[in-house]
């Protein structure tokens, strides 16, 4: 797996931070650069950290000197840049886990012919929420009068396009049927029909030779 050119190839001599949350393995993608990761992301990165320091088969061989450690083996600002990444997303993990408890998620629906939509019991409504695990986005279920403190988190959004007090909100448009398409028609004007049949007849099998 990790010869020249075999799968993880990209991580053998050198700090590919990046790949292992990014998925891209090839030479030119490989940095030890995640200085514009949020806290998730870095989350992403210490799982794989912890996965290798207590494997039972990866054993501990030093530190690379470069990005995250000097030459004497101490933390460079980018490590503790890193580490402060990493309490960010500890921080917005516990935000969900409380969101879990006082802001549940919204019911949702996606068909062909109706699109996307979601929804909350009244009177709640809906909101988007960067989740901290992977970053994505769901939606969860406020109480109208604490959808818009000033306090709430700034990755709570309402949805676009939709009633900020609305319980229901539609997220994608429905799916359109695909037409046939039709064959172009020429316009011709009146008499060019017969014009052609006559001239057509006016040719003869010797001409056509």
């Amino acid at each position: 797996y990790y010869g020249k050119g075999a799968s993880y190839g990209v991580f053998v001599a050198q700090d590919a931070t990046r790949a292992f949350v990014s998925g891209e393995f090839e030479e030119d993608d490989a940095t030890a650069d995640i200085s514009d990761f949020d806290g998730s992301k870095c989350l992403g990165v210490k799982h794989w950290l912890d996965f290798y320091r207590f494997h039972d088969t990866y054993r501990f061989q030093g530190l690379l000197v470069g990005r995250y450690y000097d030459a004497q083996g101490k933390p460079t600002q980018a490590w503790h840049d890193f580490a402060d990444c990493c309490e960010a997303g500890f921080e917005l993990r516990e935000a969900d886990k409380r969101m879990d408890q006082e802001r549940p998620r919204c019911s949702s629906k996606w068909t062909a012919a109706a699109g996307g939509r979601v929804w909350c019991e009244p009177p709640r409504v809906p909101r988007k929420v960067t989740s901290a695990e992977g970053g994505k986005q769901i939606c969860r279920c406020f109480m109208p009068e604490t959808s818009e403190e000033p306090s709430l988190r700034t990755d709570v959004t309402a949805y676009r396009d939709c009633d900020p007090r609305a319980h229901e909100c539609q997220t994608t448009p429905p799916k359109k049927k695909n037409q046939p398409p039709q064959p172009p028609q020429q316009p011709q004007q009146e008499g060019e029909e017969g014009k052609a049949e006559a001239s057509y007849k006016k040719v003869s099998p010797e001409q056509d030779l």
